[in-house]
C-alpha cells in the first residue's frame, strides 16, 4: 500500500487518506475507519441509542468547559471574550435580544477568512449573535447580496401583485 493510501478497519478497502479524519491519538494522526463508515456507524447509533445525543452534547460542554470553549476556536482570550460579551451588553448583534441564562451568544466570523474547520484566526471576528441569527446568516452562506434580496423579497411581497393580477382577470 502507497503512503497517500490507508485501508479502512471497518470496510477494509483501501483509500485515500484524504477519506479519513483525524485522530491525534492514532500513530499516523488519522482515525481508524473512514469518513463514509464512521458517518454511516454514527448514524444508526443516534437512530439506536436514545441517550447518545445528549451523552455526546454533554460531553462537548464539559469539553468546551475544559478547554476555553469558543474564546479558543476563534483566536480569542477568556478576557477578550468577557469584554466583548460586556461591550454588546450581552445581547446579539443583529436582533438585539439579549442572552437568557440557557443560551450563550455565539462568536461570529467570516468563514472566507479562515478556512480551518475548528478553529479561526481571531482577525475574522465579527461580533456576538443568538443562535436564530447565527444559522439564520449560515444558511444565506454570509452572503451579502443574498441577504439583500431577501430584505427587498420580505419588504415586497411579490406573490401579492401577482394575486392581484389573477383576481382582477389578468
Amino acid at each position: 500500500m502507497d503512503a497517500a493510501r490507508k485501508r479502512c478497519g471497518k470496510c477494509k478497502t483501501e483509500k485515500p487518506r484524504a477519506d479519513f479524519g483525524k485522530n491525534r491519538s492514532a500513530s499516523d494522526g488519522l482515525a481508524h475507519w473512514c469518513r463514509v463508515c464512521h458517518n454511516a456507524y454514527q448514524k444508526n447509533r443516534y437512530a439506536t441509542d436514545p441517550g447518545h445525543r445528549e451523552r455526546v452534547k454533554k460531553a462537548a460542554r464539559r469539553w468546551d468547559a475544559e478547554n476555553g470553549g469558543q474564546h479558543f476556536r476563534h483566536g480569542l482570550t477568556k478576557e477578550e471574550l468577557a469584554e466583548l460579551q460586556k461591550r454588546h451588553g450581552n445581547v446579539c448583534c443583529i436582533c438585539q435580544k439579549p442572552c437568557n441564562t440557557q443560551e450563550v451568544l455565539s462568536v461570529d466570523h467570516d468563514h472566507s477568512c479562515c478556512t480551518h474547520r475548528n478553529k479561526s484566526c481571531g482577525k475574522c471576528v465579527r461580533g456576538l449573535l443568538c443562535f436564530k441569527c447565527n444559522t439564520g446568516l449560515g444558511r444565506f452562506n454570509d452572503d451579502p447580496d443574498l441577504l439583500q434580496r431577501a430584505i427587498t423579497y420580505l419588504r415586497v411581497k411579490p406573490a401579492q401583485q401577482i394575486l392581484r393580477d389573477i383576481r382582477e382577470g389578468k
